[in-house]
């Protein structure tokens, strides 16, 4: 069963996502939200999957306010209404 779940955007993804702050897209689970997110924003493709469709490593995904490390973990259940924020991570000292 698919839900309406929408992506919240941080400033640094919006040049890959036509400046958009969300998007909302059908999925039923984390890794075809993905999915559904970089088929309609295939510029944010590369900045977000590797190519084996893993989470790059310096990104960060969260689904209401979850940290989500695995896109196939089943302990996460999208609802509708989910909110799911992708963050690039920071590195520095």
């Amino acid at each position: 069963m698919s839900h309406q779940v929408r992506f919240l955007l941080p400033a640094s993804f919006r040049p890959f996502t036509e400046g958009q702050r969300s998007v909302t897209v059908a999925a039923s689970s984390v890794r075809t939200a993905l999915e559904a997110l970089v088929t309609r924003m295939p510029s944010l493709k590369s900045h977000v999957i590797d190519d084996s469709g893993h989470l790059q490593p310096y990104v960060n995904l969260f689904v209401d306010n979850q940290q989500i490390t695995d896109l196939d973990s089943d302990a996460v259940a999208l609802k509708n209404d989910s909110e799911l924020l992708i963050v690039s991570a920071l590195a520095g000292g």
